[in-house]
C-alpha cells in the first residue's frame, strides 16, 4: 500500500516524525549490500535512514523514535555525536549504513497559545552560512562550513568505519540535507573503499575537481532530487569558489586547462516528480521540462493547496495545519524523499513480480 503524501505544512516538514515507525518494511524489501548501481530498494533503506538521523538520543543513546523494526532485524543503531554534528550508524553483520543528520528545526513551546513553534538550529545554520571554499587538495575546493562540522565529527565516526571495513563489510554513506553534504565529504575520505553514497535533497559541496576525484573512485553515487526543491540549487553553480589568495595559481591553470571552478552536483541524478505523484526518472532531462508553463502551473497548484488549508480547518495552535508558503521550501521536507521513494519502490517491485509470475519464460 503507497504511503501517504502530506500536504505542505511546518508540522510535516519539521524532522523527525515521532509517530512514524521508521523501516516498517526492513523485513521484506532487501538491503543489496553489494549493489554497484541505483537500487530504489536501497535508495529507500538510506531515505529512510537519513530521516531517522534527525532524532534525539538520551545520555544512553536510547532513540526517541521508533526504531523497532529494523532493531528486530537484527541491526544495531548507534548515534555519535560532536559538537552540531550527528550521524546515525545502522549495521549488522553483513553491512554498515552512516546517515548524518541534516539542518535542523526545533519546537519551543509557545504557552499563551498551548502549541509548539519551530526554530531553526542555529550551529546548522551557521555551517550552512560558510559558503566560501577551503582547499583541502591541489585544485580540489569545498563549502568551507560543511568541512568544519565534517571535522567536528571525523574521528568518531572513522572509527566506526574503519571497524566495518576491517571486518570486510560494505559501508554505505547517506544524508538529507545538510546531512547530505556531509555524506559526500565522508565518501569522499573513503572513496577507494566505500560501496556507495545516496543523498537526498543535497546541496553542492566541492568544485569540479572535487566532484571528478569522487566519482573516479566511487561512481556508485545516487543524488535524489524532489521536484523544485531549493537547497539542491544552492550554492549557486557558477559561483567561483578559489577565493583563497593563495590558491590563485591553482585557480589560473584550472581556468587555463577549462576545468569546472564554481560548484558543482555529484552523482547520478534521480528526478523525484511533484504533488501526489512519485515517479523517479533519470538524469537532467526529467528536470529540463521544468517549462515556464510547468513552473506557473505548479506554483497555481501549491497556492491553491495553500489555500484551501487556510480556509478548510487553519487553526493557529495546531502547525499540521500551518502550510509552507513556498512549493520549493515544502519539496525538501524528508518525508517526501522517504514516502515517495517507497512508494516507487513498492510499484517496481510489483512489476517484477508481474514479470516473473507464473507461466512467464525466466
Amino acid at each position: 500500500m503507497p504511503k501517504p503524501i502530506p500536504l505542505g505544512t511546518v508540522a510535516a516538514s519539521v524532522p523527525p516524525d515521532r509517530e512514524r515507525v521508521y523501516f516498517d518494511e526492513c523485513s521484506r524489501i532487501e538491503f543489496f549490500s553489494h549493489a554497484t548501481e541505483c537500487n530504489l530498494c536501497n535508495a529507500w533503506w538510506l531515505a529512510e535512514a537519513s530521516f531517522a538521523a534527525y532524532d534525539t538520543f538520551d545520555p544512553t543513546g536510547r532513540s526517541q523514535i521508533d526504531l523497532g523494526p529494523i532493531l528486530a532485524a537484527g541491526c544495531s543503531v548507534t548515534p555519535g555525536l560532536a559538537k552540531d554534528t550527528q550521524f546515525l550508524a545502522i549495521e549488522n553483520t553483513e553491512v554498515l549504513i552512516v546517515a548524518f543528520r541534516g539542518t535542523r528545526l526545533e519546537g519551543f513551546s509557545i504557552p499563551f497559545l498551548n502549541t509548539q513553534g519551530f526554530d531553526l538550529n542555529w550551529g546548522d545554520v551557521v555551517t550552512d552560512a560558510r559558503f566560501l571554499p577551503e582547499m583541502i587538495e591541489s585544485d580540489v575546493f569545498v563549502h568551507q562550513g560543511f568541512l568544519n562540522a565534517f571535522r567536528d565529527i571525523e574521528d568518531k565516526f572513522s572509527v566506526v568505519v574503519e571497524r566495518a571495513l576491517s571486518n570486510r563489510r560494505p559501508v554505505w554513506f547517506c544524508g538529507h540535507s545538510l546531512g547530505a553534504a556531509l555524506a559526500t565529504l565522508a565518501a569522499y575520505k573513503y572513496r577507494d573503499r566505500a560501496q556507495g553514497l545516496y543523498t537526498f535533497g543535497s546541496p553542492r559541496v566541492g568544485n569540479g575537481s572535487f566532484v571528478n576525484t569522487l566519482i573516479s573512485s566511487l561512481p556508485n553515487i545516487c543524488r535524489f532530487v524532489h521536484h523544485r526543491d531549493v537547497v539542491t540549487t544552492v550554492p549557486p553553480e557558477g559561483l567561483p569558489i578559489a577565493f583563497d589568495v593563495s590558491a590563485w595559481l591553482n585557480f589560473l591553470n584550472a581556468l587555463r586547462d577549462r576545468q569546472p571552478v564554481g560548484y558543482a552536483h555529484v552523482g547520478h541524478l534521480k528526478f523525484i516528480t511533484g504533488q501526489n505523484t512519485w515517479k523517479v526518472e533519470e538524469g537532467e532531462s526529467a528536470r529540463a521540462r521544468d517549462t515556464i508553463a510547468a513552473i506557473a502551473a505548479d506554483t497555481f497548484a501549491h497556492a491553491k493547496e495553500v489555500a484551501d488549508m487556510l480556509t478548510h480547518g487553519f487553526s493557529i495552535t495546531n502547525p499540521g495545519s500551518w502550510p509552507i508558503l513556498f512549493d520549493a521550501v515544502a519539496d525538501h521536507a524528508p518525508i517526501y524523499y522517504t514516502n515517495k521513494i517507497f512508494n516507487a519502490c513498492e510499484e517496481a517491485l510489483a512489476a517484477q513480480a508481474r514479470m516473473s509470475g507464473p507461466g512467464t519464460s525466466q
